[in-house]
């Protein structure tokens, strides 16, 4: 944990030095300055979603609150982020759910026909 606080990208740029696809799906980043790093360097070619689901749906789910674990940063520091996209998952009729996943995979296909 000293590494990612102390020096911004640690682990992006060791992820990124590794990449050999026109395409990565970076998933489950915790930090903001994860996806500052992405933004940043790649900013034409980065597109930050976030996939969420009402806390009624989430406790049908088997989540429950827990202080300590749901409060730190790692949990809920991206909650403001301005994300490009989300996508809401409750898996409920009307809930945008295709469209927004269609909107994902249209962009990802405009960058990877280049």
């Amino acid at each position: 944990a000293v590494v990612s606080t102390q020096s911004t990208g640690h682990y992006c740029r060791l992820a990124a030095a590794q990449a050999s696809k026109p395409c990565w799906i970076v998933v489950d980043n915790r930090r903001e300055t994860d996806l500052v790093y992405f933004k940043s360097q790649y900013p034409d070619k980065c597109l930050v979603v976030r996939v969420c689901a009402s806390e009624e749906v989430r406790a049908k789910r088997g989540w429950r609150w827990k202080e300590g674990v749901d409060d730190v940063i790692s949990e809920c520091g991206l909650d403001h982020y301005p994300w490009d996209v989300v996508v809401t998952n409750n898996a409920e009729e009307g809930d945008g759910f295709q469209d927004k996943l269609k909107e994902v995979v249209g962009w990802v296909t405009d960058k990877l026909k280049g």
